[in-house]
């Protein structure tokens, strides 16, 4: 734990998908390439939590492969694997659950409206909502769950909206759907589009 695995791979795809792109493969190499970068912040905020040990730490274990064709990136497929579903119900004190769940406390008035997490938590329309009204993000035998210093999971939710209606306009376009209805928010973008 700690060891910079999530981070090292961020800067290796980052890396990959900074090539230039063959003039005959561009729209397909540009889109595989937004995908692969938007799926970092996606399947950390999902997928990671903070631990004792480690702020940022992967709660599962991924394999991704990068496919090549004539000497550039073409394709690739993320494998997820061994998620620590019960950190969703339970971790100790001083740790967090899954990032995904603080971001959503932390999303803009209107999203959580929509979630009914305002009233969940008790909070006035134009605040965060309260970590202390969800018993999720309470550790074991604790109350109230934390923020984490020098992070901002408002932004953090911003960054995982940003890429999930990325991924959203990318699977779309592979499917060959009509533009339109581009959807305002990850919320919106889950309900345009479920995968064939």
């Amino acid at each position: 734990s700690g060891a910079g695995k999530t981070e090292t791979c961020k800067h290796l795809t980052r890396y990959l998908t900074a090539a230039p792109l063959d003039e005959g493969t561009a729209a397909v190499g540009a889109a595989v390439k937004r995908a692969l970068v938007a799926s970092s912040p996606i399947l950390e905020a999902f997928g990671n939590a903070c631990t004792l040990r480690n702020d940022n730490s992967s709660r599962f274990g991924k394999l991704l492969k990068l496919h090549f064709g004539g000497g550039e990136l073409c394709g690739g497929k993320v494998e997820v694997y061994l998620l620590e579903k019960c950190r969703l119900a339970r971790h100790a004190a001083g740790e967090r659950s899954f990032h995904s769940l603080y971001q959503l406390c932390a999303a803009p008035a209107a999203v959580r409206r929509k979630l009914l997490l305002g009233r969940a938590a008790g909070g006035e329309e134009d605040e965060a909502a309260s970590l202390d009204g969800f018993a999720y993000l309470r550790p074991e035998g604790g109350e109230g769950g934390r923020r984490l210093a020098g992070v901002d999971d408002a932004l953090s939710f911003a960054e995982t909206d940003a890429a999930m209606r990325e991924m959203y306009r990318v699977a779309r376009n592979a499917t060959g759907a009509a533009a339109g209805n581009e959807p305002a928010s990850v919320l919106d973008a889950a309900a345009l589009y479920s995968p064939p």
